[in-house]
This record gives C-alpha cells, sequence and structure tokens, in this order.
C-alpha cells in the first residue's frame, strides 16, 4: 500500500492517532510505503519519527 502524502496534519496529531496509525499498519498483510506530504513533513518532532513502525512499514530515520 502506498499513502501518497498528508496521512496527518502535523500541527495536531495526538498520541493516540499515532497508535492507531501504527496499530492498522500492522494490521495489513502487505508492506506500507509512506511519503510525507506538505502537512505531514518529514522532520524530528514528525510522527514518522515518533512512531515505532512495525516490520510492514520500512521507515528510514534521520539521524538524532
Amino acid at each position: 500500500m502506498l499513502c501518497a502524502g498528508d496521512l496527518y496534519e502535523h500541527e495536531s496529531f495526538t498520541d493516540d492517532m499515532m497508535q492507531f496509525v501504527r496499530s492498522t499498519f500492522a494490521d495489513l498483510a502487505m508492506p506500507v510505503f509512506v511519503a510525507p506530504g506538505n502537512h505531514d513533513w518529514y522532520g524530528r518532532t514528525s510522527m514518522y519519527q515518533r512512531a515505532d513502525w512495525p516490520a510492514n512499514v520500512p521507515c528510514s530515520r534521520q539521524p538524532a
């Protein structure tokens, strides 16, 4: 599955939302690829950095 940007709104995401997205992706029996968009940019405080992604979501992390 490909999520091509704007999966969430950075200014309003919560830890509960992050857990929901993570668990939903973990339940899928397929790889999930996510490309950040302009509302869910990839940065140090983004959900992409903070979530503990399941094995089916290949997600590179920026150095600290």
